[in-house]
């Protein structure tokens, strides 16, 4: 056994269970999550499960105010598989994506996906999820007249913010959502699927006024003080990042390198 293994046999995996992966998740929160595992979350915790080769035992609760509170500080779960690095409710794990607000709009709208800017579209009407990073970059550009706004928290079980901000570009009721970068990569492939609609185009918004940030990067959560338990997530998905951008990719998220290749 090495010096790290005997560590965290000693440590007890800091009183967690050892026996199964405990996971907090939307059950109802595509592309992320849902309870027949069908979100890229679902597919990572799946990983996880059998580099760690534990069980997954997931605790449902929808993704909302209070999420983390009544769940991972509960002790209701071990482990929260999505959240922004910049997070300080949680002990974040080391970051396994990055990714940036994308533009979506239709291939027949003229719009030039090539260095897109914008500056170059300030005539469009736009639809924005409300409190979003993009939505102050529209203000600072002096375009909210022209923005159509969706909610930001919603019950999951009821609203798709994003999905309607994408399904109004398709019917032409706005010219360009933008949208975070999992959901419009995501939602570009379920619309595109119809082969009688016209067909969207995803351009990420990696070319942007600087004094506004789009990109972040995406971390696991856990409880704040799991030292070791945390240190042993970061060797699982270290050892399982290929297999974690392929899936990520399989889901059409913008990765960031990617993105500016």
């Amino acid at each position: 056994m090495s010096i790290s293994d005997a560590a965290e046999s000693t440590a007890g995996r800091e009183a967690l269970s050892t026996r199964t992966l405990r996971v907090c998740a939307d059950p109802n929160n595509l592309p992320y999550s849902n309870d027949q595992g069908e979100g890229f979350e679902n597919k990572i915790a799946e990983l996880l499960s059998a580099e760690l080769g534990l069980p997954i035992q997931y605790t449902w609760f929808p993704q909302s105010f209070g999420f983390i509170r009544k769940t991972l500080k509960l002790r209701r779960c071990d482990l929260v598989i999505g959240i922004a690095t910049t997070s300080e409710l949680v002990q974040n794990t080391n970051p396994y994506y990055h990714s940036v607000y994308s533009m979506v709009f239709r291939e027949d709208s003229g719009i030039d996906s090539n260095g897109l800017k914008l500056d170059k579209i300030k005539e469009k009407k736009f639809g924005v999820v409300a409190g979003t990073p993009p939505a102050s970059l529209l203000a600072k550009y002096g375009l909210m007249r022209q923005v159509k706004p969706y909610l930001l928290v919603v019950d999951t079980r009821r609203f798709k913010p994003a999905k309607e901000a994408v399904a109004d570009v398709l019917n032409g009721e706005t010219d360009v959502a933008m949208v975070w970068g999992p959901l419009a990569g995501y939602y570009v492939q379920q619309f595109n699927r119809d082969s009688s609609s016209p067909r969207l185009v995803m351009a990420p918004m990696v070319h942007e006024d600087d004094s506004i940030r789009l990109d972040f990067t995406i971390s696991m959560a856990v409880r704040k003080r799991e030292y070791v338990w945390k240190h042993k997530i970061n060797r699982a998905l270290a050892k399982l990042q290929p297999d974690v951008d392929q899936i990520l990719g399989e889901y059409g998220v913008p990765l960031v390198d990617k993105a500016i290749e």
